[in-house]
C-alpha cells in the first residue's frame, strides 16, 4: 500500500510537470506531444486509483449483520 501511494504521488507530480510544459509550449508538435503525455499519465493515475480502491476493499474487515 505504501508503494502504491508513492507511485500515485509521483504520478501526480509528473502530471503537474507535464501540465506546466503544455502551458509553455508554443510549437504545435510540442503541444500535441504534451497532450499525449498528459493523457498517458492520467490513464496511469486512474489505474493506480483503481488499484488503491481494490486494495482498500480487500483489506477492509467484513461487516457482520
Amino acid at each position: 500500500e505504501r508503494e502504491l501511494r508513492q507511485q500515485m504521488r509521483r504520478m501526480r507530480d509528473a502530471i503537474e510537470q507535464a501540465q506546466l510544459r503544455f502551458d509553455l509550449a508554443c510549437d504545435e508538435d510540442l503541444v500535441d506531444s504534451c497532450i499525449f503525455e498528459l493523457n498517458a499519465l492520467s490513464a496511469r493515475y486512474r489505474f493506480l486509483v483503481r488499484q488503491a480502491k481494490q486494495l482498500q476493499e480487500e483489506t477492509r474487515p467484513a461487516v457482520l449483520v
